[in-house]
């Protein structure tokens, strides 16, 4: 037996995960000293040490953050009301993180943690996967440690995968997939042994399918992923008949079949109440797209989403942060995207920059994936005039932009000079010392407007307290509703009757003063515009950021 590259090397008696520069033509991996170095121990060290760093932060910001709206509306709407609730169609139904959810927090209780308790979940399977692919794509060293940093460390990233949504449970399902397919793919495993093969292609497949179960958006890079290992597979797959058709059939079988089957099975009952009205909720431009999906990574800290009736304001025209924000979105996005497709084209041909089979093959696993989600994306829009998606909903572009990157960077670098490679691995720090120097445990970038909502309840029931009321009604914004019925519910406040929305059709623009005598407490905007002062009311609870006021009516 004998390895395509390196002299010296020897058959292992065993595979053993070693770098993949060790990997021979025949799919074997050859046993050497490089994995015992201790620069290459040092690398795995560091890195599982980022990674238990990233799982002990995610928790201590589960259990020390308010709820946010999103969080809020999932658990009144869909788990408060029984099985019957999360049987309810909606996009913000995230059905298995809803169903997960449901059982923690009948198990340990109403809180804020056991709430998130199946996204930290999620998480733990993101940083291992993450670990593991790295891993497979890098081996040790440098490299390993950078891109796992740069996969774990992203501000927007970890927003969700704390918070009580299906986001990061999705995508961490959608890694553990990726992890399979790159070894099924780097090791040339899709003839022998069969068993084990048609085994991970269906783990892999069910990964993919309960993503989706997660989180409809995933059903881009799933499918992207399913046809692109599809084309990879297919031709190397080595049946009894050798036919194309037969090695499309066996494809289809375990790697199409098994997903399919658990994602239509779970979501039958909630697809057939979906209306295409309820998915238009996201960007009408392609540049505004890209806009956010740079500035909520690389402009964690210096931007805010452009919502100015929460708040925020749109970006000052050419303030820096514009500049930079501009020069991200509409040139180095653009680059990288080309690098990404230049990179998967010649990964699709033998050539002096990809010279290793196992390189080309996950150049094209990743890359074409990546290409695969950003035509679905365009051509959803095109063709059934979807609007683009807000970025929590294309999170998985994060991942995949990362390692695509990754994999053509080092096609092109193993030939390039040192002061190139020098240059890359410079960027490479610089943008995980960003997403570093971006992370806090006081609010999502996407729900800064209720940071303090469990201080606006706990101020409304110190207050009922004092006056000694025995019957509170809570009225107001929309905005707040979920958050304090949330607290309501959470802390068992029966003396307080559920939080009700005035004038739902043009929510608080214009108060309906007649109705103002009903209610003890009104939660205001800043866009109601009513002198709470004047009123004669109370305030009890005001945020200057957001301009929500809480005013209490003596009645």
């Amino acid at each position: 037996m004998k390895p395509e590259h390196g002299e010296g090397l020897r058959p292992g008696p065993r595979i053993v995960p070693t770098p993949v520069a060790n990997l021979g033509a025949d799919g074997v991996f050859y046993t050497t000293k490089t994995d015992r170095e201790p620069l290459a121990v040092a690398s795995r060290v560091i890195t599982w040490l980022l990674l238990v760093f990233v799982l002990g932060f995610s928790l201590v910001r589960a259990r020390s953050q308010a709820i946010a709206h999103d969080e809020a509306l999932t658990y009144v709407s869909y788990i408060h009301g029984g099985f019957g609730q999360t049987l309810k169609f909606s996009p913000n139904n995230h059905v298995l993180f809803t169903w997960a959810a449901a059982m923690m927090t009948r198990l340990f209780g109403v809180t804020e943690f056991t709430l998130r308790l199946p996204s930290l979940a999620g998480l733990m399977i993101y940083l291992i996967s993450c670990y593991l692919l790295c891993r497979r794509l890098f081996g040790s060293g440098i490299v390993l440690v950078l891109t796992c940093a740069l996969l774990v460390t992203n501000p927007l990233l970890l927003d969700f995968s704390v918070a009580a949504r299906g986001y990061g449970l999705g995508l961490s399902l959608l890694m553990l997939a990726a992890v399979m397919f790159a070894d099924l793919t780097g090791l040339d495993r899709a003839g022998s042994p069969p068993d084990r093969w048609e085994l991970k292609c269906a783990v892999a497949s069910v990964c993919l399918g309960l993503a989706v179960v997660a989180n409809f958006s995933y059903l881009l890079p799933a499918a992207s992923f399913a046809v692109v290992f599809t084309a990879i597979t297919v031709g190397k797959l080595r049946t009894s008949g050798g036919s194309y058709g037969r090695r499309l059939t066996r494809i289809g079988r375990w790697v199409v079949i098994p997903g399919s089957v658990v994602g239509v099975v779970i979501l039958w009952h909630y697809l057939i109440q979906a209306r295409s009205s309820a998915f238009q909720f996201g960007y009408g431009k392609l540049t505004v797209f890209m806009r956010e999906a740079m500035d909520s990574s690389l402009l964690y800290k210096w931007t805010d989403e452009t919502y100015a009736n929460l708040g925020t304001h749109p970006l000052v025209a050419h303030s820096w942060q514009h500049l930079v924000s501009t020069w991200l979105s509409f040139v180095v996005l653009p680059l990288l995207t080309l690098s990404i497709v230049v990179g998967f084209v010649v990964s699709l041909r033998k050539s002096p920059f990809a010279d290793r089979s196992s390189h080309r093959t996950w150049c094209q696993l990743f890359c074409g994936t990546t290409i695969g989600c950003l035509c679905l994306l365009v051509f959803l829009h095109l063709i059934f005039l979807g609007d683009y998606p807000v970025v929590r909903g294309c999170l998985y572009l994060i991942p995949l932009y990362t390692l695509s990157t990754a994999l053509v960077t080092r096609q092109f670098g193993s030939n390039a000079a040192p002061v190139v490679r020098l240059l890359g691995l410079l960027a490479a720090i610089v943008i995980t010392a960003d997403y570093v120097g971006s992370l806090q445990m006081s609010t999502f970038r996407y729900n800064v407007y209720d940071a303090h909502s469990r201080e606006a309840f706990t101020s409304v029931v110190k207050d009922a307290r004092e006056k000694g009321l025995k019957d509170v009604q809570m009225g107001g914004t929309w905005w707040y509703e979920p958050e304090l019925n949330f607290y309501r519910l959470r802390y068992q406040a029966n003396q307080m009757r559920a939080y009700q929305v005035l004038n739902v059709a043009s929510p608080f623009v214009s108060l309906n003063l007649q109705k103002v005598a009903d209610y003890d407490y009104l939660c205001l905007t800043a866009e109601n515009k009513l002198d709470v002062e004047n009123q004669g009311w109370r305030v009890v609870f005001r945020d200057d950021t957001t301009g929500i006021t809480i005013a209490a009516i003596d009645r």
